[in-house]
């Protein structure tokens, strides 16, 4: 994922999926 290409992510309920998206999103929006 870090070079740009997308995944799966599967994990069980409130393991954090969630932030773990909006991270990698403002990650890329403070990059660019």
């Amino acid at each position: 994922m870090k070079m740009g290409e997308s995944g799966l992510l599967h994990a069980s309920t409130g393991s954090g999926k969630t932030y773990a998206v909006w991270f990698a999103a403002l990650n890329r929006f403070a990059k660019a």
